[in-house]
């Protein structure tokens, strides 16, 4: 789970992600903030009227942050998260976005192909086998 703070025109926000869409959408409404999270971007600069602060105690979600790009949002950060976490074997992530050349939350997707939508170049046909009664009279 990543700890989001978010200061934007003397309002602010804290959060934890991942979370639904939704609920997502209504915490930032709710902190007074006019942007949606497809428009948080999560590496701001001084020209920029919000600032983001992204934490966690997670050794996943720190290697996430750090391979960050500054055109990553809230929004795919939050996406992000939610397909990760369901994913078993955590030590696995690591080890294969540590050991990827990987930056920027699409090219960490593109780690994961197969669990993301956008990015599987796989036909998924879902069938059953039926065996015809061999022995019938």
């Amino acid at each position: 789970m990543i700890s989001v703070n978010i200061r934007y025109k003397g309002k602010e926000l804290s959060t934890i992600i991942p979370k639904r869409r939704q609920d997502l959408a209504e915490d930032i409404k709710k902190s007074g903030i006019n942007l949606p999270a497809e428009k948080l971007k999560l590496r701001s600069n001084a020209n920029d009227q919000y600032l983001v602060g992204l934490y966690t105690n997670n050794p996943l979600d720190d290697l996430i942050i750090d391979r960050l790009c500054k055109n990553d949002n809230l929004f795919e950060l939050n996406n992000l998260c939610k397909i990760l976490d369901n994913i078993a074997d955590q030590d696995v992530i690591i080890k294969t976005i540590l050991y990827s050349d990987a930056r920027c939350i699409n090219g960490i997707k593109k780690l994961f192909a197969d669990h993301f939508i956008e990015f599987s170049d796989k036909l998924v046909l879902n069938t059953n086998l039926e065996e015809k009664n061999r022995f019938s009279c």
